[in-house]
Parts: C-alpha cells; sequence; structure tokens
C-alpha cells in the first residue's frame, strides 16, 4: 500500500490493523499500543515527521491516523525501528551501528543494547555521508552520499526485481556482478569510516543484508584492504540477526520496550 496524504489512506492504514488484530484474536484492552514507523527524520519530542522527502510525509503526526486505530500510536523513524529490533535479537550489543540497506539507506547507533536518540537531533544518518564527491546528486540537495549508491535499486538496476533474485544471478550475470563490485566498493568506505568514528560492531540488515551472507566475505576483503591499526574485520562486521520485517517488529518493540521499563500500577 503505497503512502498517500489522505484520510482514505490512513482509514486503509485503520483496516489492516484492524484485520491483523482480529486474526490473531487480540482484544483492544490488550494493545500497548500502535508503531508507525516511516522514513523520514522524527523530532521524538513531538511526534512530528520534520524531514520528509522520500514519501513525502514531512509534517506527518500520529494524529493523522488515530482517529482509525484502537489504541494509542507514535510515528516512529524507521531506521531506529530497524536498530531497535537488531537491539532486541541480539540482546548484548554494546557498542554497535547498524545499517539498513534498502532502497533507503539509513542507520541507528546502538550502545548499552539500546538505540541513542536525541531531541533535536538525527544520529546515525549513515546515508547522508559522503563517499563519492561529485557524484550522483542525492535527494537531500548534496552529492554522491552513500543513499545513492549504496541504495538497493543499484543492485535491482542490474535487471532484477528482488533481492534474492540478484544474488541468484550474481555469479553468472556480467551486469549484476559489477553492480556488486561498486556496490561493495561503496559499502566498504562507509563501514571503514563508521568503525573509525564509534570503533564499535558494524551490523549489516534491511534487504541487502537479509541475503548477502554467502557473499559477505567480499565485503570483508575490501574492508581488510583498508581496516585501521590491523583489525580483523570479521570480529566487527557481521549480518543482521533480525531478517525478517525489522522495521514493523521495531515499531511494535518501542511500546513494548515502554512497558517493560514501567509496567505501571500492579494488582495485588
Amino acid at each position: 500500500m503505497a503512502f498517500k496524504r489522505s484520510d482514505k489512506h490512513a482509514q486503509a492504514v485503520g483496516e489492516q490493523v484492524r484485520k491483523l488484530i482480529t486474526e490473531a484474536k487480540i482484544e483492544d484492552e490488550a494493545l500497548l499500543g500502535i508503531g508507525i514507523a516511516m522514513p523520514g527524520l522524527v523530532d521524538t519530542a513531538t511526534g512530528t515527521v520534520v524531514y520528509g522527502r522520500v514519501i513525502d510525509n514531512e509534517g506527518f503526526t500520529a494524529e493523522h491516523f488515530r482517529p482509525h486505530l484502537p489504541a494509542d500510536a507514535v510515528i516512529l523513524h524507521d531506521s531506529y525501528a530497524g536498530g531497535l529490533a537488531e537491539a532486541w535479537a541480539w540482546g548484548n550489543l554494546d557498542n554497535a551501528f547498524h545499517i539498513s540497506l534498502n532502497e533507503s539507506v539509513g542507520g541507528s547507533v546502538i550502545f548499552h543494547n539500546e538505540v541513542f536518540r536525541l531531541e533535536d537531533g538525527y544520529p546515525g544518518e549513515v546515508g547522508h555521508i559522503t563517499v563519492d564527491p561529485g557524484g550522483e546528486q542525492c535527494y537531500c540537495g548534496m552529492s554522491g552520499c552513500v543513499e545513492t549508491v549504496c541504495s538497493s535499486t543499484k543492485l535491482l538496476d542490474a535487471g532484477a526485481q528482488t533481492m534474492e533474485e540478484f544474488f541468484a544471478i550474481l555469479e553468472r550475470d556480467t551486469k549484476a556482478a559489477k553492480a556488486w563490485d561498486t556496490y561493495t566498493d561503496f559499502l566498504a568506505i562507509t563501514i571503514r569510516n563508521i568503525r573509525a568514528l564509534f570503533g564499535g560492531e558494524v551490523i549489516l540488515g534491511g534487504e541487502v543484508g537479509a541475503h548477502m551472507g554467502p557473499y559477505l566475505r567480499d565485503v570483508w576483503v575490501k574492508v581488510e584492504n583498508m581496516a585501521l591499526f590491523g583489525e580483523h574485520v570479521k570480529d566487527y562486521v557481521k549480518l543482521s540477526k533480525q531478517e525478517r520485517h525489522p522495521v514493523a517488529a521495531g515499531a511494535a518493540l518501542h511500546f513494548i520496550q515502554e512497558f517493560l521499563q514501567d509496567p505501571g500500577p500492579q494488582e495485588d
């Protein structure tokens, strides 16, 4: 369901949520809340999308959806949600950076197994680090951002419809092999820069991360060639453990985490 700035779209979202709740046989009273993860920068103090060029959702808040939902709702940055799901899946990430490699590239900083957030800042915006000066223009207005070279579309443009199909043809298709070589060149530079800044594990997620398993070595080799201080890349460049629907899982985990931190009054 493509996003649209209309009440009809919000109503359709509400209907899908209702259908899911009914199928799961969950009573409305048992719902902690409904997380809505979107691309775009979200002000954590107000819950407002303050920058939303990917799907034109700037200015949106959960109020747009609430009339059609059976419980409280909150809008979350999709990269934050993905990082939350990753931290939950690992359970022991002391210092890590999660890269979400989808059509849009995002990231999240994880300290002591919690995603680092600021009310008026946006840590983890790895998609807008410059790695190809003078390269393709990004929607943010700059040129050569990670977003322009590590989007999943750069691989699909080689002639595949899905990530699964791309990796299936990779070893026998020259165009796909060339796209992967270029993609991993820029991904390796990105990983090296993240490692230099944060010094922790770098976790590759999103659509690309979920399918690259047999080809992770290609990334290791390129990062190894520029690794800092003789580090062993395999020790810190890892694949996501939350392969299935990480953004949706993280959106739900937002409320679960809040509940675990403060379950409210307890019955005697």
